[in-house]
């Protein structure tokens, strides 16, 4: 029943259940399942809940939560992270998953890190990619969210990077090639928006990124 008091409800308990050490024993995989597949109705916004939050967001934070101890979950955050279902993924839900990096590094395998870097470069990368029909401020907001994820990645301990430091110096090197020029005359407010908070995310990570590896990207 696509209704708003439904949606409504099941973003609140997926809200408090993300507050929760443990689960009680349910299939939560199929649960979480069917909450990333609920329809988007037409006529209203049924999606969205009084927060603005939509359940598929409040489903992607709960997946964060839990994933590493509950298999299905974990299969389920792995299949919605692939590059062939990524694409396909609305805008904020991009931007969850790319601010979650660091989760997604203690979460997932090193060689499943590493299929998940090579998969962010080709989307930002490629001729082909879904990310050009992105209008600039949403392009925007993505890379905003990459840096914020990787900023999180550099707060964490060497330990949790240890297969994964190459791969952020790459990835870190992309970002800065996209950043945005201070664009000259009047630009739209949102925009201009943007793009500032775009430039703020990408110097706090600066600041906190490996010396050698900032001096070398400005040079």
């Amino acid at each position: 029943d696509c209704t708003s008091t439904t949606i409504q409800t099941i973003s609140t308990v997926l809200r408090c259940l993300g507050q929760t050490p443990r689960l009680p024993p349910l299939d939560w995989g199929a649960i979480a399942r069917r909450c990333m597949q609920f329809p988007i109705c037409k006529n209203q916004p049924c999606e969205q809940d009084v927060d603005g939050t939509t359940l598929k967001e409040e489903c992607l934070h709960f997946l964060f939560v839990h994933a590493e101890h509950d298999n299905s979950l974990l299969c389920l955050l792995n299949e919605i992270a692939d590059l062939a279902r990524f694409q396909l993924l609305q805008l904020p839900l991009q931007c969850i998953l790319l601010a979650h990096l660091m989760d997604m590094i203690k979460i997932f395998s090193s060689s499943r890190m590493h299929k998940l870097w090579h998969d962010m470069i080709e989307y930002f990368t490629s001729s082909v990619s879904p990310y050009l029909v992105y209008h600039i401020h949403q392009k925007s907001i993505l890379r905003m969210s990459f840096w914020k994820g990787l900023n999180e990645c550099f707060t964490a301990t060497i330990d949790d990077l240890s297969h994964s430091s190459v791969n952020l110096e790459n990835i870190m090197h992309l970002l800065f090639g996209l950043l945005p020029q201070i664009p000259y005359g009047r630009v739209p407010e949102l925009v201009s928006y943007a793009f500032d908070q775009e430039w703020s995310e990408a110097i706090k990570c600066l600041a906190k990124a490996h010396k050698g590896q900032t001096m070398a990207l400005l040079q």
